[in-house]
């Protein structure tokens, strides 16, 4: 039980999250999003890393009776990493993501998807069309700079005319585009597609309260500004009467 409710132990498995996110970013590079998500994210020993951490905030409200001290800002953080992680399970449990992958004037509806059983498809409910792919180098250079796919939304008998690149999600029923790759001749474009809108909600939902949170904690009345601004009051009053 201590084990589990310590300040240690939140700082090694935090530790140890921030290592396997650290290894996972250079894997994806390596060998693409789908063989991550297969080998690190979906794996069993992280899915029980995740546990831990929610269970070790849990466990540390309690033991810390943050309720009964009325500590509301580090009750708050705690509850919020804990939402975090809620979020990150129901992406894993409910969330899709596959790739489309489309050739200069083509139209596409299905995304190629990859569970634990194998591959296939998902068909979206309405059809993306490349109008065109650009690649922007370096001036001098062959190394791109920048890419981006211009597309023709086609959904409930209308056309939106989108871009997708770097910095920039197209956002359609639910579904995030990604500009993630593109054909070696620059003449196809590879796009990261994501629907998670529960997992989503739900993560951010956790970051809102990290931060409110966070500013409880240091201006709350007993955050740690408050604290010391009572400090130095009762040394100014002190002073005050000595002289």
């Amino acid at each position: 039980m201590k084990i589990i409710s310590s300040y240690v132990t939140t700082i090694v498995l935090l530790g140890l999250y921030a290592t396997v996110m650290a290894i996972a970013t250079f894997v994806e590079k390596a060998h693409g999003t789908m063989f991550v998500k297969t080998v690190i994210y979906y794996s069993p020993l992280f899915i029980l890393l995740q546990f831990l951490l929610a269970l070790n905030f849990v466990m540390v409200v309690i033991r810390r009776r943050f309720l009964k001290s009325g500590r509301w800002g580090m009750l708050l953080l705690h509850f919020a990493f804990v939402v975090i992680l809620l979020g990150a399970f129901i992406t894993h449990i409910f969330g899709k993501e596959g790739i489309l992958h489309m050739r200069h004037g083509e139209t596409g509806n299905q995304i190629l998807i990859q569970t634990k059983q194998g591959t296939g498809t998902l068909t979206l409910p309405f059809h993306v069309e490349l109008v065109k792919f650009t690649l922007t180098r370096y001036p001098g250079s062959m190394s791109p700079s920048s890419y981006e796919s211009e597309l023709l939304v086609h959904i409930d008998g209308k056309v939106r005319h989108e871009l997708v690149y770097m910095n920039n999600v197209l956002d359609v029923k639910g579904y995030r585009f990604f500009q993630a790759s593109y054909d070696a001749d620059e003449e196809g474009t590879v796009l990261s597609v994501n629907r998670d809108t529960a997992g989503r909600n739900v993560t951010y939902a956790g970051y809102f309260l990290l931060l409110v949170g966070g500013i409880w904690c240091v201006f709350g009345k007993k955050g740690r500004i408050r604290v010391l601004y009572r400090e130095l009051n009762g040394i100014a009053a002190s002073s005050s009467n000595s002289s």
